[in-house]
């Protein structure tokens, strides 16, 4: 799952995407990763470094 970490919206999606992803491949080969786009844009992030760990920490392990 790639966010742009200048977009909040596109961060906010991820559970949808995820949910779609669980739903549509075998679990055999579904192993999420998270990767934030556009990191090189520092004043411009709107979504930590330590949003997006705690986020993955809670929800990506989930779907493995």
């Amino acid at each position: 799952m790639v966010y742009d970490v200048t977009n909040r919206q596109s961060f906010d999606n991820i559970i949808k995407w995820l949910t779609e992803m669980r739903a549509h491949c075998d679990s055999d080969v579904f192993v999420p990763m998270l990767i934030g786009n556009k990191s090189d844009l520092r004043h411009l992030r709107a979504i930590t470094v330590d949003e997006a760990k705690q986020f993955a920490g809670k929800n990506m392990h989930a779907y493995i």
